[in-house]
């Protein structure tokens, strides 16, 4: 019989673990995990299978990706490129500014800017 969330949440239920430090067990999350994989492949979100299920949306992610045998301990980075050489970027002959308490100052050059904002202080 396939799992449904009605059923998984009942057993979710009974094995919640006393104190709550020791975790569910690993055969329950495996089968959450490849469950949520399966209803997120059809559109379902990690919020509405957190829901159904009456656990939190990042334990019901983290459960799926353990069961796809990814780890989410893993540092997950993005290559980085740096540049010797400046950007190009072309002077400002002039700009709007709209500062947080409220002035706007448009008209002026960068320099005039600069200056004005400052005796605002």
């Amino acid at each position: 019989m396939p799992d449904t969330a009605t059923a998984l949440r009942a057993e979710i239920k009974r094995n919640a673990p006393h104190p709550r430090s020791q975790g569910f067990p690993l055969e329950l999350r495996s089968r959450i995990g490849l469950w949520a994989l399966e209803r997120q492949a059809h559109g379902t979100s990690w919020g509405r299978l957190a829901s159904q299920l009456g656990i939190s949306r990042s334990s019901a992610r983290t459960w799926a990706l353990h069961a796809e045998g990814q780890s989410t301990s893993e540092a997950k980075f993005l290559p980085v490129i740096l540049r010797t050489e400046p950007l190009a970027v072309e002077p400002l002959e002039s700009c709007v500014v709209h500062t947080p308490r409220g002035y706007r100052v448009s008209g002026l050059n960068i320099e005039s800017l600069i200056a004005l904002l400052r005796g605002l202080e």
